[in-house]
């Protein structure tokens, strides 16, 4: 089944369309979820998408499906994180907002502006790089799956994300207050 039909499904209230959306998507949003907390709250976690996929359409009509979950996943998982730091509970702390903290205001006032600024930004980097950035900062993968994955030492990695993150903070130095 493809996502137009799961929207569609979704859209008319059907039941099944939520049933479709947890056969096609459940296995990768769960590994989503689990760069960032436990496999038990990654389960949690995917429950909740789902859940709130089914309450936001409708109104939300996506393009995208799979990347539309994959937001919603993803801020559930970091509001998992940030809801246990507030307990004082353990949890697995991801580096990746420490390597990202003196780019991006803790408080984005205006996210769109942003959001817009960071992708204008990575259209105009080289694919390799802009593929390291996206699966390091958005789906939180580590820097040896990164290896894995792209066949690079960790040290390249490590020195190419350090080199964007640099670029990113005097491209959004002009552009948007930091």
């Amino acid at each position: 089944m493809d996502e137009k039909q799961i929207i569609a499904m979704l859209w008319n209230r059907e039941e099944d369309g939520i049933k479709a959306l947890q056969d096609q998507y459940a296995a990768k949003l769960k590994m989503l979820a689990g760069h960032f907390v436990s496999a038990q709250d990654a389960e949690e976690c995917m429950n909740d998408v789902l859940l709130a996929v089914w309450d936001s359409i409708p109104p939300n009509r996506p393009d995208n499906l799979f990347a539309y979950s994959a937001r919603i996943c993803r801020n559930k998982a970091l509001n998992m994180i940030r809801s246990m730091e507030r307990q004082k509970r353990k949890a697995e702390v991801v580096e990746l907002s420490n390597e990202l903290q003196n780019i991006i205001p803790d408080k984005v006032e205006q996210e769109s502006l942003l959001t817009e600024l960071i992708n204008e930004f990575l259209e105009k980097e080289r694919a390799q790089d802009r593929y390291l950035f996206v699966h390091r900062y958005w789906f939180g993968e580590s820097i040896e799956e990164l290896c894995g994955q792209t066949g690079y030492g960790a040290s390249r990695i490590k020195s190419s994300l350090f080199r964007m993150r640099k670029r990113l903070k005097n491209y959004l130095e002009g552009r948007y207050r930091i």
